[in-house]
């Protein structure tokens, strides 16, 4: 009689040991993987990556290659694959990515970082070609420079522009609509007898920019 009641007492212990782990499982929420970026140009990526449990929502950080956690930029992306624009040609990025689990209503641990490097130039965009200061007496004036280029039909075009020697991405940026339009473009409101820099670059909407084509130097007159 207590060999019989060992038996049983001993397969109930299995059973319930047994019973726990389907529970253990699903309590888990497991963390993003096959991190990868394409599509890559010089200032545009998209980014992508697999969930292994239901999700409703990511969390997804990215910045410059190396940057901490909680100073990059953060979105919320409602599936596992987000484009990104903005970003500085030939530079190294990162991001991490983590999942909001509905089973356990809580969000996974992050993953990554993986790590890419956008391109010098954008092969899905053509850079503008031969910009230069238009050859008429009124081009230049105390406070204008009028310019044309090559634009090779994309949709629009930006000027960048700041004094002589400016770091790009650190001028003004001018686009098609404000006195830009089918390759000629007026910047305004420039100082007197003041030497500037100016670069050009295309739009090509979901296909990002080209690369900034320039400078073209010029100096305004004298009042």
């Amino acid at each position: 009689m207590k060999k019989i009641l060992f038996i049983f007492t001993l397969s109930l212990t299995i059973f319930a040991c047994t019973s726990d782990s389907p529970d253990d499982v699903d309590a888990v929420c497991l963390q993003p993987v096959g991190l990868e970026a394409y599509s890559i140009t010089n200032t545009t990526a998209t980014l992508n990556w697999q969930s292994a449990v239901e999700t409703s929502e990511y969390e997804l950080e990215y910045g410059l290659s190396g940057f901490t956690q909680g100073s990059g930029v953060t979105v919320l992306p409602q599936q596992s694959s987000y484009n990104i624009s903005g970003l500085t040609p030939s530079t190294p990025y990162a991001y991490y990515v983590s999942l909001f689990c509905n089973s356990t209503e809580s969000y996974s641990d992050w993953a990554g970082p993986y790590e890419f490097d956008t391109l010098d130039s954008n092969p899905l965009c053509d850079d503008p070609t031969n910009f230069i200061v238009r050859n008429n007496s009124a081009a230049i004036g105390t406070n204008h420079v009028d310019f044309k280029w090559e634009d090779f039909g994309n949709d629009g075009s930006q000027i960048q522009y700041g004094l002589q020697g400016f770091a790009l991405e650190t001028g003004t940026i001018q686009s098609e609509g404000n006195n830009i339009e089918d390759g000629f473009g007026t910047v305004e409101n420039l100082q007197s007898n003041t030497t500037y820099d100016f670069y050009v670059r295309n739009n090509c909407l979901e296909n990002g920019f080209s690369a900034w084509i320039g400078p073209v130097t010029a100096t305004t007159l004298d009042l």
